[in-house]
C-alpha cells in the first residue's frame, strides 16, 4: 500500500506513517479497539511489529523510529510504499528464549506474567530482548522473575532490584580540623 511519511510536531516530534481509514477499518472491525499490533514489511524488506493506532478521523498510523528512517527511503511528506498485515504473535513482539525458558522453569513468575496486561508483557519482552548480550538478559529476567514472584505488576516495579532501590549511603564530612560531623 501506497502511505506518506509524517512527523508529529506534538509532543515528541515522532515520525509516523499514516494509513488510510479504509485500510484501517480492515484492522479495526469490532471498533472497541484502541489499537492493533501488526508487522510492517519497509521497501527494503525488513518486518518490524508495531501498534496500529487510530486518529478520530478513522485514518490510523504506525509509529517509526529514527533508527528505522532510512529503511523507509524517503523524507518528510515523501510517499512509501510498505506492507501491513495483523501480528498473529502471541505478545506482538519475539519472547526472547532466556525469558521464555526462565518462565517455564518458575510457574509462580509464569502465572502472574500471564495476568500482566499486554503492553506490560511487551515491556518486560523488551527489557530483556534490548540487552546487548546474553549475561545481561539472564540478569534482566532474573531480577522481572523475582519481582513477578513477589506478585509485582507495574512496570518500575518489574525491571528494578532491591540493589537498585536502596539508597546510596551518605558520606559524612570532616570539619577543617579532620574530626567528622554528627
Amino acid at each position: 500500500m501506497e502511505t506518506i511519511l509524517k512527523k508529529f510536531e506534538y509532543p515528541r516530534g515522532m515520525y509516523y506513517l499514516e494509513i488510510t481509514g479504509e485500510v484501517a477499518d480492515e484492522f479495526f472491525r469490532e471498533g472497541k479497539e484502541k489499537n492493533v499490533r501488526v508487522v510492517v514489511r519497509y521497501p527494503n524488506g525488513e518486518t518490524v511489529q508495531r501498534a496500529l493506532t487510530r486518529f478520530a478521523t478513522g485514518a490510523g498510523y504506525v509509529l517509526v523510529s529514527k533508527n528505522h528512517l532510512k529503511a523507509l527511503g524517503s523524507e518528510i511528506g515523501g510517499e512509501v510504499t510498505i506492507g501491513i498485515e495483523r501480528d498473529r504473535s502471541e505478545f506482538g513482539m519475539k519472547m526472547p528464549e532466556v525469558l521464555s525458558e526462565l518462565l517455564r522453569q518458575h510457574p509462580a513468575a509464569d502465572r502472574t506474567f500471564k495476568r500482566l496486561t499486554d503492553g506490560v508483557k511487551r515491556s518486560m519482552i523488551y527489557r530483556v530482548s534490548s540487552a546487548k548480550t546474553t549475561a545481561m538478559q539472564i540478569k534482566r529476567t532474573a531480577i522481572i522473575l523475582e519481582n513477578l514472584k513477589a506478585g509485582k505488576t507495574k512496570v518500575p516495579e518489574l525491571i528494578s532490584s532491591e540493589k537498585e532501590s536502596v539508597a546510596t549511603p551518605v558520606r559524612k564530612k570532616r570539619k577543617p580540623n579532620g574530626a567528622m560531623h554528627r
